[in-house]
Order: structure tokens, then C-alpha cells, then sequence
């Protein structure tokens, strides 16, 4: 869904606590020239974020899962899970091929959706607990010919436009890497979305930039249906941003459209019930377990169904 860039190998105060794959990932990516490695976020609402170029890493990523031995299967759908005992035995998936089934020991579902999951039986919930309305989904897009100097010097010289915590002061010796504001151009705009802000990010290339304004409300990402009607929606706002950027946003009169993500971005659907629910207090305490597999240094993000 062209998700970009990645946020954050590090914590407020600049200590990175993610690394392992993740920090290979980036390291073969920088090898390749696909990444400048990690960078101040000039939004102000993580530490870092890293810059990927997504084509480099694609092979990257495809190139290390063939060296652990993974047999890829692209374009393939799980529709049926079979369960024996309470243990899943085999998922059939539905391809070019046709209809196919895998057996194996442990599956994993990271399908973001528990899609497996639910198929074999197990206790998911969806959306927010007084209605299950889930977060809005977003048609992300790039646009190529926009004059990030000249971006910059408009934020350096109205500050009051844009996010309070973005890092004024280290803006002349840092390169720009997002962006979040233009609040005075977007409440003029007109524009049909229900946000404030503009929202974008810089790269790979120096006149690109990625925009997550895009906001698809009150639909569910589960209903194929409902899915198809977002996904279009989500196309024709994807036209009016990018008008509304043209015409109202300093460095951007020049820019167009480069690209559209293949699908909508879901924020958020079903989730797995597991044995423990991570609450707010756990994050905000930084909260360790003794069964713990992963650190993060990302705050909590939550963008509001209504």
C-alpha cells in the first residue's frame, strides 16, 4: 500500500532499540544505494525515520528471504483453514494455479488482517470496543517536481503553520524529511476530508515526495464490498489532493502525480485475542516483560474512526 518511510529505529532521546533484521535490512539496502540510512524526522513526531527507495527493496527483501530458504507464492489468497484437535494442520490457498494446499507444522498469520486466524476459529475482535468502527484507511500516492527548498524556507518562515514539535532549529543543517502543517492552505482548501493537516515525506529522489492525506471513513477492511468501495474513494480523493497541492501549497506548483499505491492502506481491522492485551499505561511506563521478542520506540498513533 506504499507505506513510507520507516519510523523509528530509535527512541525520543536518539537510542536505537530496533535492530536485528530489520537493521540488515537497512544495511544491504545502503549497500545497494537504496536507503540513506536513518535520519532526523522533521515532522517532530519520532526520533528518526529511514528513507527507503521501495523497487531496491523489493529485490532486497526477496533476495533474503531465498537465502533462508523461503518458497515464495505471490498473489495467493488463504479461503480455508483446516483444523484438527485445535491445532491447524493445512491452509488452502486460491492462486493462477488454482486452488492449493499447504501442510506444515506452525503457520504464522501475518496477513495484517488475522485472516487466517479467524478462519481457524480463533477469538479476534475488530475496531474500537463501543462500536468496532476501525481507523480510516489511506490511498497513498507520490508526486514528482516539487521544490522541497522552497518548501523549506516556507516553514522556516511560518513556523505557526506546522506541527509544534517539528525541529526548527536543526532545519538548515538537516535534510527535510517530512512534513506536517500547512494548516492556514488546508482549512481554506475546501477540500472534502475530515483532517487539518497536510502530511507528507520526502524521497528517494530529491524532487518526490510520498502524501498520506487520504482519509476513508466508517468503512470495514474485512467486507470485500466495503473494501472496493474505500479503494475507490480513496482514488478520487487521491486527484483532489493533488489539485489542492498544485493550486495552494508553496513548492508544489510545478509537481504531478508519479504514482499510486496498488491498494489501499489499511490501518487496522481484526486483531488476534491473544493471552495479553498491551494496554495504554504499558506503553506509556515502557512497561518490560519476561516473555519479551521485540523494543520499540514508536509512540502511540491513533487515528480517530469519527
Amino acid at each position: 500500500a506504499m507505506v513510507y518511510p520507516w519510523m523509528t529505529f530509535h527512541t525520543e532521546s536518539g537510542e536505537q532499540v530496533i535492530r536485528g533484521i530489520a537493521q540488515e535490512i537497512v544495511d544491504r539496502l545502503q549497500a545497494r544505494g537504496g536507503s540513506p540510512g536513518h535520519l532526523r524526522d522533521t515532522v517532530g513526531f519520532v526520533h528518526t525515520v529511514t528513507p527507503y527507495h521501495p523497487a531496491i527493496y523489493q529485490v532486497v527483501a526477496a533476495e533474503m528471504l531465498q537465502e533462508a530458504g523461503v518458497r515464495l507464492l505471490l498473489h495467493s489468497f488463504v479461503d480455508e483453514v483446516a483444523v484438527v484437535n485445535d491445532r491447524v494442520k493445512a491452509v488452502r490457498l486460491t492462486n493462477k494455479s488454482g486452488r492449493m494446499e499447504l501442510q506444515a507444522n506452525v503457520f504464522v498469520d501475518t496477513s495484517g488482517d488475522a485472516d487466517a486466524a479467524y478462519l481457524a476459529g480463533a477469538s479476534v475482535a475488530k475496531g474500537r470496543d463501543e462500536d468496532n468502527q476501525s481507523q480510516p484507511m489511506t490511498m497513498k500516492f507520490r508526486m514528482r517536481g516539487v521544490d522541497l527548498g522552497r518548501v523549506k524556507r516556507y516553514m522556516q518562515e511560518h513556523p505557526e503553520d506546522f506541527y509544534t514539535k517539528t525541529p526548527f532549529a536543526e532545519l538548515d543543517n538537516i535534510p527535510l524529511t517530512g512534513v506536517s502543517g500547512f494548516y492556514s492552505q488546508w482549512k481554506k482548501s475546501g477540500v472534502p476530508i475530515n483532517r487539518d493537516q497536510v502530511l507528507f515525506f520526502t524521497g528517494p529522489a530529491e524532487d518526490e515526495v510520498l502524501i498520506n492525506c487520504t482519509r476513508v471513513q466508517g468503512l470495514d477492511a474485512t467486507d470485500a464490498e466495503d473494501l472496493t468501495s474505500a479503494e475507490q474513494e480513496g482514488r478520487k480523493q487521491v486527484l483532489m489532493i493533488a489539485e489542492f497541492l498544485q493550486r495552494d501549497v508553496p513548492g508544489f506548483e510545478r509537481a504531478s502525480i508519479s504514482a499510486v499505491a496498488p491498494q489501499i492502506g489499511i490501518r487496522e481491522s481484526r486483531r488476534i485475542i491473544g493471552h495479553y492485551a498491551l494496554t495504554k499505561a504499558d506503553v506509556v511506563a515502557g512497561r518490560k516483560f519476561d516473555d519479551v521478542i521485540a523494543r520499540s520506540g514508536y509512540p502511540i498513533d491513533i487515528h480517530d474512526p469519527s
